[in-house]
């Protein structure tokens, strides 16, 4: 059988690629416009849509460019029209790379491939007959065909989910491929709940960054294991039982990936658009799992402009409030809150009155929320403890960067180290970084030049899992010890600062009676399990005495607001209630101070 030649262009691709540069001409704009909305570069741009490149990128970039291009060519499309266009084309695009893969033909098919091409053009009659002649005299050696290359199946299935970057991002009801095993064990638990919900439900998206690269990106594989668990099991309790009001509707949960890095936010919130919009309209809400990014703002916006309700579960930069962004909510405190609970720490220690801050530049350049809101919230509330200490700037590897190796922490620790005239030694360290960065920052502390005085890292997240499962030696041999303003965890419930919530522990039985271990479980578990339990209610409360129709979105945005008085969601971070002057934010958390190592 033939081999498939470098030069070869498939008619198929070559179609494709020349209507996407028709496209793009009717948009108005150039290249460089379209590029830079969809986050590629012009030059890739260029590559991709070069009909006589053989090479053809994955759909993932095609469809960045191709919605990019049909918002500014048709302004008045609305998201059903979108979404529809869009599966047309990554359907010819799928065709079109089916073609390319199988064998290239022999020359006599690839001659009278050419002289179609030249027939639709205005070439000489003489340049036509000339390949019709050669044509004739190869037939009696291509008379015999190749049999049909065989088609693989596609790899992200045909659900409406789209291979990019080796991952499959979009929306599905179902586990879908690409997620790491002990992710996917949970994805297809909620998709057997799915299927028991009968005829009377409504859909909720969990929106976030499912899948896993390399490097990991914004969550690892534990802390996603651990967030559908969460999900997993409210929708259970929802579906099963009277605690956020009669179990009708039933609650079906939706799976939308974007990726890692958060960065192909574009498909599955347009496909979550398109789907509220489609009678009967069953989806009324989004919960939010993304982190603090402005990846995840901007994605919150355009379904803010859709009037869809979202409910963060581990959004904590303040900028996440419904306020800047209408119908956003979160059961996650704010970093500020986080801030003001170690502020009681230090007051309560005055041993400890000399503080610098360390903050991932990422906040900066890249668009961390959540680091910047955190170094901001340091510098107002402790700017006694800082005096004039300037910051000392890491690179984080939460985002991917091609400007500067991350995780360089030896010249900050130098510059920690140092005391200057007239001023005493640091004793406290006010960490505005990512989880994913303190082991490694850890380690780089065991070989300071100050490593005889004692260190206090202080910083505020949902949890430090990471650092709670480090050996309880590695933080002593440092001499370090850390403190973080969190939420109810289990493996620092023994010595919390706070009494536990009231319905922590009826959570907790439930999360081991669906045979997951608590141990296995952290606070990320519990936000996205009260995350889920916040919206189930609102459903709730906006279907009651309304003949069981199905409650729609603006109905449910309201119900949030009413979640008070009366009402209250029975959650394993507090009993939490919204008000119309909460701005989205949870009354009612627990926020625990932690100390490792612990006793």
């Amino acid at each position: 059988m033939t081999t498939a030649k470098k030069d070869w262009v498939h008619p198929r691709m070559r179609r494709f690629k020349t209507r996407v540069r028709e496209l793009l001409q009717t948009t108005g704009s150039t290249d460089a416009a379209v590029a830079q909305a969809s986050n590629i570069g012009k030059s890739t741009l260029s590559k991709a849509a070069d009909p006589d490149r053989p090479d053809m990128p994955a759909w993932g970039l095609f469809s960045h460019v191709v919605t990019e291009s049909l918002k500014r060519s048709t302004p008045d499309l609305d998201p059903e029209a979108l979404a529809a266009q869009l599966r047309q084309w990554e359907h010819e695009h799928q065709r079109a790379c089916q073609a390319q893969r199988a064998p290239a033909p022999s020359p006599a098919v690839r001659v009278m491939h050419r002289a179609g091409e030249r027939l639709r053009n205005p070439l000489l009659a003489t340049e036509i007959i000339t390949v019709l002649v050669v044509v004739c005299a190869l037939a009696v050696w291509a008379w015999w065909p190749a049999p049909p290359a065989p088609t693989e199946p596609p790899r992200c299935g045909t659900g409406g989910l789209s291979l990019v970057q080796e991952q499959c991002v979009g929306l599905t009801d179902t586990a879908f491929p690409g997620l790491d095993p002990r992710v996917s064990e949970i994805a297809a638990r909620i998709g057997e709940q799915n299927q028991q919900v009968g005829d009377d439900y409504v859909e909720i998206a969990l929106l976030g960054p499912l899948t896993r690269s390399d490097p990991p990106g914004q969550l690892d594989t534990d802390q996603v294991r651990q967030m559908l668990i969460g999900a997993a099991v409210a929708q259970h309790r929802a579906n099963t039982t009277t605690l956020v009001g009669d179990p009708l509707p039933r609650i079906r949960l939706l799976l939308a990936n974007t990726g890692s890095y958060q960065d192909q936010w574009q498909l599955p919130v347009t496909q979550i658009i398109a789907r509220a919009e489609a009678a009967p309209r069953r989806l009324v809400a989004v919960v939010v799992l993304g982190t603090s990014l402005a990846l995840t703002r901007d994605a919150a916006m355009e379904l803010s402009r859709a009037e869809i309700p979202m409910m963060g579960a581990i959004t904590s930069a303040d900028q996440f409030n419904s306020t800047d962004i209408p119908g956003m909510f979160r059961v996650s405190p704010t970093t500020s809150q986080y801030v003001e609970a170690m502020a009681g720490h230090l007051t309560a220690n005055p041993g400890l009155t000399q503080a610098i801050t360390m903050w991932d530049t990422n906040s900066e350049q890249r668009g961390d929320l959540y680091t910047a809101a955190l170094k901001q919230a340091f510098e107002q509330r402790f700017a006694s403890w800082i005096d004039a200490r300037p910051a000392q700037g890491f690179i984080g590897v939460s985002i991917p960067t091609d400007t500067a190796r991350p995780q360089m922490f030896r010249d900050p620790i130098v510059n920690i180290c140092h005391t200057d005239a007239g001023q005493s030694d640091v004793q406290v360290v006010l960490f505005a970084g990512r989880v994913a960065d303190l082991p490694e920052l850890i380690n780089a502390m065991k070989d300071r030049i100050c490593r005889n005085r004692p260190l206090t890292i202080m910083t505020g997240a949902a949890a430090l899992t990471a650092v709670e499962r480090l050996d309880p030696h590695t933080l002593r041999e440092a001499n370090l010890t850390i403190v973080y303003a969190g939420v109810t965890n289990p493996h620092t419930r023994p010595h919390a600062t706070v009494a536990a919530p009231p319905a922590y522990q009826p959570y907790a039985d439930a999360v081991t009676a669906q045979g997951f271990p608590l141990a296995e479980t952290d606070a990320y578990t519990c936000l996205t399990h009260d995350a889920v339990f916040a919206t189930a209610l609102a459903t709730r409360m906006s279907s009651a005495g309304n003949d069981r129709h199905l409650p729609q979105r603006g109905n449910v945005l309201i119900a949030l607001n009413n979640i008070n008085s009366a009402f209250h969601i029975p959650g394993c971070s507090g009993d939490l209630t919204f008000t119309d002057t909460s701005h989205g934010a949870p009354r009612g958390t627990a926020i625990e101070l932690i100390t490792l190592p612990q006793p």
